[in-house]
């Protein structure tokens, strides 16, 4: 990999935190405990309603819950529920906290071949998470550059009514 700085990889994705993402091991026992940031929308994602889900590259299919508020910047818990995925492996490895950080950007695919042209590694993604298939999310090894994982956000047209809304 050639060397790059981290100014580089902001720039293709811009310097607006737009959401901060925690990866948790009961995303229920965690929005009990959050529940005054809410209200807090749940979705269940894997690949019949992401059909572009991958990891590095190669499709994939696992299982996963997230819960988002609408602070600003937005809160994301996500919890891993089925099959070998980046998200358990965070588990794992570095247990429950702080997993990334997200930026909105009108192009994933754009963005994405500008990370990659800078020689940042691709860990996940997916494509068509919409309710009318618009909708990317990606996720970069930025944590060398910028110290933590980066993830450009392409917001759907429409999304998907929620499985459920906790209030606070």
């Amino acid at each position: 990999m050639r060397e790059i700085g981290g100014q580089q990889a902001l720039l293709a994705l811009g310097t607006d935190v737009a959401q901060i993402g925690f990866v948790v091991k009961d995303l229920n026992r965690t929005l009990e405990t959050h529940r005054a940031m809410g209200p807090w929308r749940i979705y269940t994602h894997d690949a019949a309603r992401v059909p572009g889900m991958h990891i590095g590259g190669i499709p994939a299919s696992f299982k996963f819950r997230l819960a988002i508020n609408s602070a600003v910047p937005q809160i994301e818990f996500i919890e891993p529920v089925d099959g070998p995925n980046p998200y358990q492996e965070w588990l794992d490895e570095k247990g429950e906290g702080i997993h990334h950080l997200g930026f909105h950007i009108p192009d994933a695919a754009a963005t994405t071949s500008v990370m990659e042209a800078l020689g940042v590694r691709v860990i996940m993604g997916g494509t068509g998470y919409g309710r009318d298939g618009s909708g990317a999310y990606c996720y970069y090894d930025t944590v060398d550059l910028l110290g933590y994982i980066s993830e450009a956000i392409e917001l759907p047209r429409k999304r998907w009514d929620p499985d459920a809304v906790i209030l606070p």
